[in-house]
């Protein structure tokens, strides 16, 4: 919050109207104080070099299976500036980018403004697109009774609309500068929060991904086989990067995948305990 606003970032994606609806709800409320920032559009890693974004992706290659794409560094760099601009602000703030779309905006000011003044001192992130979908059908059918916040073991989805406290995007930023990886919740000391629906919702049938225009899905889950190479420790014998040690293999490789099963499975259990 800005002068007793909520502020808003929304990362806008340059020659594009995306951001309109986000604008249309905003632009005319004083309970907002709505700033942008051009993303980063990085096509290819000459155009990465020619903006002079700093980047190791060693430790993501190793985990991933695959190249942090050009698309995906610029993503990450967009955030990182958004990260900053909140970061400069004691009451913290909520980043959006440009085909967020918010559902109820009442209801979407009330739980930012109230998790930022709860969580105001603490490294706090609310992921306001909620959690792997779940929800989805209580917010279609307005069958819940109270929406709320609950903490999660792990981390949530992905970065399209969040509310951070300074402290928390401080920390991210210093996480990921240089850029070692996604947008999306790069390692830190931070804690994740969602709300049992969600507020916001990723896209509509207007916009489509600019990470992955071309649709080809770079994605997708890993192939059994290299799976099989995670689980059975035989990756990390092989060509591991030096920082990396026993106890952080088994963290990504283990402790994140139940953690992220443990959440799904609170969620819906809270979820059937309040509708």
């Amino acid at each position: 919050m800005a002068d007793g606003k909520l502020l808003v970032v929304v990362i806008r994606t340059p020659k594009s109207d995306r951001y309109l609806p986000i604008e249309s709800l905003f632009k005319d409320d004083q309970r907002f104080k709505l700033e942008y920032i051009e993303a980063s559009m990085t096509p290819s890693y000459s155009e990465v070099s020619n903006r002079s974004i700093a980047y190791s992706t060693e430790i993501f290659e190793y985990f991933q299976g695959r190249k942090l794409t050009p698309a995906e560094i610029g993503c990450a760099d967009s955030h990182n500036r958004a990260r900053d601009l909140i970061q400069c602000h004691a009451r913290g703030g909520v980043i959006l980018e440009d085909d967020a779309r918010i559902t109820n905006v009442d209801s979407f000011f009330i739980m930012a403004t109230d998790f930022l003044s709860s969580q105001n001192l603490k490294l706090s992130i609310l992921n306001l697109t909620g959690f792997r979908g779940i929800g989805l059908e209580a917010l279609r059918n307005k069958s819940m009774k109270k929406n709320r916040y609950i903490k999660l073991w792990g981390s949530p989805d992905l970065a399209v609309s969040y509310a951070l406290t300074q402290k928390a995007a401080g920390a991210l930023l210093r996480s990921n500068s240089p850029i070692i990886g996604v947008s999306d919740w790069p390692p830190s000391k931070c804690y994740y929060f969602v709300p049992l629906i969600p507020l916001v919702r990723h896209g509509d049938k207007n916009t489509q991904s600019i990470i992955d225009s071309t649709k080809n899905n770079f994605r997708v889950s890993k192939s059994l086989t290299n799976k099989l190479i995670d689980f059975l420790f035989i990756k990390f014998f092989i060509n591991k990067p030096k920082n990396i040690n026993i106890f952080e293999f088994i963290r990504y490789i283990y402790v994140e995948k139940i953690k992220w099963h443990v959440d799904y499975f609170r969620i819906k259990i809270k979820l059937r305990l309040i509708s």
